[in-house]
């Protein structure tokens, strides 16, 4: 069968589609007038809603409100209505007894094709794949909620494997291509055992840093993470000083160090940390998501020092509206560095004047 599977890869869903046709014949198929679903919610709230929605839109209405439900119910605003799904524009025309029958059956099938394409993308053949739709479109949660008439449920049943698919699609490195550097940042928020298991997931994309994975200052858990994985684990935006900086060197549990100028001390503080890790041969990327002020401080001191291969920056960075000149220039990934004295700024003192804070006293030449 999987030689079948691997030459014919749309067998799959088809052979899904077969078995919810055939699981679910009565209700894609009724055998008689009147029959249909009647799961407890269907005629108490879905049938009700639907049919109110397709009789206002039939006499040329918006439908805003919903008199006949409890006491009134918003309508557009309400995710039960479903007013902006496409599949929802279906059963307003079908009518809503058969139609809500129909999306019920036609989401199983999507549910279990996702699955099954879920189930392909972490490695399973494709009869293991084909199986593993058949088990969640026929699980006892999804038959529950088919059978109780939780419409809405069943709907997000047959889109939650899909949304899987794409979101492991978007971390495929693939799906970035080869010109564009991933950096997998955790904020310091990650345990031990969590940091591992992150790195071991996000190996296969092939990330540039393994950014901030645990807490600071140094623990031995930094030590036991990088002999855990092969990713270029970088820390260093909150560390303060040679002494915090030191054990992270000496014991090899990063490859970069990330220092900020605000949270280093300034730019003098910032060059001790820079001259421990040159002694160390460990390269800088300074961290930099503040002002345009930061950013070119960043910039002169990533130019003036042996071991600052890149920089970080805001996505924005070139867009500087209190700027009065020395705008910075970034192409295709590089910055070029200012040649004015000093830092290079040079604010617009109107645009700074006009956006000071309520009660600030001004601080600029008069």
């Amino acid at each position: 069968m999987e030689k079948a599977l691997e030459r014919r890869p749309w067998l799959v869903p088809l052979i899904l589609a077969a078995l919810t046709v055939i699981v679910l014949r009565p209700v894609i198929i009724p055998t008689g007038v009147g029959h249909i679903l009647n799961g407890k919610d269907l005629p108490q709230m879905f049938y009700l809603l639907q049919g109110y929605i397709r009789q206002t839109l039939q006499d040329g209405e918006l439908p805003l409100w919903i008199p006949h439900q409890f006491i009134g119910l918003p309508l557009i605003g309400n995710p039960h209505a479903g007013f902006f799904y496409p599949g929802m524009w279906a059963v307003w025309l079908i009518g809503e007894t058969r139609g809500i029958g129909l999306m019920m059956a036609l989401h199983v099938w999507l549910g279990a094709w996702g699955m099954a394409r879920l189930a392909r993308s972490f490695g399973a053949s494709r009869t293991g794949a084909l199986l593993g739709g058949v088990v969640y479109a026929t699980s006892g949660w999804a038959a529950a909620q088919f059978f109780s008439g939780h419409f809405n449920h069943v709907m997000v049943f047959g889109w939650v494997p899909w949304g899987l698919v794409a979101y492991r699609h978007a971390l495929a490195r693939e799906s970035f291509g080869d010109d564009i550097d991933i950096i997998v940042h955790c904020h310091d928020e990650l345990d031990l055992p969590s940091a591992v298991r992150v790195a071991r997931a996000v190996e296969p994309i092939d990330p540039l840093y393994y950014e901030d994975p645990l807490d600071i200052p140094y623990s031995d858990n930094w030590l036991a993470l990088r002999r855990a994985t092969r990713l270029a684990i970088m820390t260093g935006e909150n560390l303060y000083g040679p002494e915090q900086v030191l054990p992270f060197l000496t014991n090899q549990a990063v490859d970069v160090l990330q220092p900020d100028l605000v949270n280093a001390g300034g730019i003098t503080g910032c060059k001790k940390m820079v001259d421990v890790a040159e002694a160390y041969r460990t390269p800088i990327t300074l961290h930099n998501v503040s002002s345009w002020a930061l950013g070119q401080a960043s910039q002169q001191f990533a130019a003036a020092i042996f071991n600052c291969p890149m920089i970080e920056c805001l996505r924005e960075a070139d867009q500087v509206a209190e700027a009065a000149s020395n705008t910075p220039i970034i192409k295709d990934g590089k910055q070029k560095v200012s040649m004015l004295p000093g830092l290079g700024i040079d604010f617009d003192m109107e645009y700074m004047r006009a956006h000071m804070a309520e009660g600030e006293p001004w601080w600029g030449d008069e």
